[in-house]
């Protein structure tokens, strides 16, 4: 099975997806119904079919491309530029799509080249953290200043919010 994995920008999406759904309510008038009056033709119905998983994962792939692509266009900084790729789980054959920003990378290879010199390994936490907070800051600066990006942010926090609705769904014994 493929999953898309994400990068610690998942405050960024969660910040925006929240504002984006206030705005929406705020924009909404209480007094307006989505249902027409008794007597009124309906214009028109659309019939929305069910999304597959496969169709969703695939529009999170296409989603990631153009937003970490115009990330990385607006980002100045390579080291927190995001990029995807194929990798294997450990001890396992199977890949998954990977989105990692290059800070991730480097952090992890100077941490095996001193695993290298010293029997105590581990990758530094402290800051890796401090790395990822630096990507959410970049990453709303951007958003706020760009509205295409913004909007890209949302698109991603949309179809894994959905997707992740669909796996519950799947998960749950049907009655």
């Amino acid at each position: 099975m493929q999953r898309t994995t994400g990068t610690g920008s998942c405050a960024a999406l969660a910040l925006l997806a929240c504002g984006a759904v206030l705005a929406q309510q705020a924009e909404t008038p209480e007094n307006e119904s989505p249902v027409p009056n008794e007597g009124e033709p309906i214009d028109e119905i659309t019939v929305v079919a069910p999304r597959s998983e496969v169709s969703i994962r695939q529009e999170i792939r296409v989603a990631d491309e153009v937003l970490y692509g115009l990330y990385n266009e607006l980002n100045t900084d390579s080291r927190y530029d995001i990029h995807c790729r194929r990798e294997k789980r450990p001890a396992s054959n199977i890949s998954e799509r990977v989105c990692r920003p290059a800070f991730e990378r480097d952090v992890s290879l100077e941490a095996w080249d001193d695993a290298a010199n010293s029997p105590d390994f581990s990758l530094p936490e402290g800051e890796l953290k401090r790395h990822r907070q630096k990507l959410n800051e970049i990453m709303l600066e951007l958003a706020a200043a760009n509205p295409d990006l913004a909007e890209a942010i949302l698109r991603r926090a949309r179809l894994q919010h959905e997707l992740r609705d669909l796996e519950r769904r799947r998960a749950q014994p049907e009655e």
